[in-house]
């Protein structure tokens, strides 16, 4: 239950740790309180981690096919030259 005017949640732990579900994420202390983990994930956080790895894996082909360029260009100007010097002999 979410209330939106104080910005806080309140959660009724004898009712969701009481069901099935909620004792596989509950553990009961000796004193009778409960022990929860709350995980809570912020959505414009999770669309920037996604725009990062786009991002990032664009930065990365495009390394690449230039790398890929520049390797290709040196081999092609090494067989050029080895050609011109077996030609000259």
């Amino acid at each position: 239950m979410v209330n939106g005017y104080a910005n806080s949640w309140n959660i009724n732990p004898t009712e969701l740790c009481g069901t099935p579900a909620g004792e596989a994420l509950c553990v009961r202390n000796a004193d009778g309180s409960y022990d929860l983990e709350l995980v809570v994930e912020f959505w414009p956080q999770r669309l920037f981690y996604i725009g990062l790895f786009i991002s990032g894996a664009t930065l990365l082909g495009c390394l690449g096919y230039l790398g890929w360029g520049l390797v290709r260009r040196r081999r092609r100007k090494e067989q050029g030259d080895v050609e011109v010097n077996i030609k000259e002999d």
